[in-house]
């Protein structure tokens, strides 16, 4: 009776250890199928600019080649510049007025509030298939956004209208950290480091730039909960680690307890300057499928195994009592 009550102790200790892997696969199964939907919703092809970006990304290659040897980029060839173009993504920015935008965050708006519609297009440059730069296009402004315009010359104004609204190669080199970058561009990566934080039921993910404080985020909503994952090059000055999850009040905590306001007056220029991403397109659809096959599989397993298990337990009890 000994001997089976170990098996059958035994066998319950794996089946909860099962259990548990398949709670945990589902979930990062998930996760994964979420930033997939994320991720093509958000591709370059699902947006009406596409043909011009891509167009811009062909004829722009010499400048593009040229621009990153100005800033001691080396070691890649052309078709490394070729292999961003599907990986192309967004990158928004905060907006806000002469309020500090963490003032209204206090006051109850919603982080996502913060985060322009507008954006621009960054485009990954690989060598050996790592990321070793981007370079940035984006929409030129439109006459009437522009303000005060007695400064500029009716020649300038004529170039001005003739190229509102169309899209151009803007800034080449990235202040978006590599190792962000490549967390973004990897469904598995940004996976794991979600899961691993315990998260689901993700959306809206987006990378935000944060030129006044330095850093790059990428921003998700879990369980209509608000969280980011920084990337700076100054963790020293903002006192966020780069690659961790935060939710957006801890987020603002930090940046609050070591920089009260953005510096912008001491920025240099060409921090201002800030590149932008967005979203690689991926076709979820087979994942999906072979998804639901997975989870039924996974969950029969464990089902038949308690069966059997207490079965046994069922059956010794018997022959106990009936042995009394």
């Amino acid at each position: 009776m000994k001997i089976i009550a170990r098996i059958a102790s035994l066998c319950l200790i794996i089946l909860t250890s099962f259990l548990l892997t398949t709670s945990v696969y589902a979930s990062l199964d998930e996760i994964y199928q979420r930033i997939q939907e994320e991720r093509e919703k958000n591709s370059l092809m699902k947006h009406t600019e596409n043909e011009e970006v891509l167009k811009i990304m062909e004829s722009k290659e010499d400048d593009v080649r040229d621009g990153l040897k100005n800033i001691a980029v080396n070691g890649y060839q052309r078709a490394n510049i070729k292999e961003g173009f599907d990986k192309a993504y967004k990158v928004h920015y905060l907006e806000y007025g002469e309020d500090h935008p963490f003032e209204r965050f206090q006051s109850g708006v919603s982080f996502k509030n913060f985060i322009s519609d507008f954006y621009v297009w960054e485009v990954p440059v690989f060598n050996r298939g790592a990321v070793i730069s981007t370079y940035t296009i984006s929409q030129n402004p439109y006459i009437e956004d522009m303000g005060n315009l007695i400064n500029f010359s009716k020649d300038e104004l004529d170039i001005i209208k003739k190229n509102q609204g169309k899209w151009d190669l803007k800034l080449i080199g990235n202040y978006f950290p590599e190792e962000g970058i490549t967390t973004f561009l990897s469904d598995e990566k940004l996976s794991k480091l979600i899961s691993k934080n315990n998260l689901s039921n993700i959306s809206d993910v987006k990378v935000v730039s944060l030129r006044e404080f330095f850093s790059y985020i990428i921003y998700f909503n879990s369980n209509n909960k608000e969280y980011v994952i920084p990337y700076t090059y100054r963790e020293d000055l903002t006192g966020l680690k780069s690659g961790s999850v935060y939710s957006v009040d801890d987020f603002i905590e930090v940046l609050e307890k070591n920089i009260k306001r953005p510096p912008i007056k001491s920025i240099p220029d060409n921090i201002l300057d800030l590149p932008g991403g967005g979203f690689p397109a991926a076709n979820f659809e087979n994942t999906m499928s072979d998804s639901v096959n997975n989870s039924i599989f996974f969950y029969l397993i464990p089902f038949i195994l308690m069966i059997f298990v207490f079965s046994i337990i069922l059956y010794y009890k018997k022959r106990s009592v009936i042995n009394d």
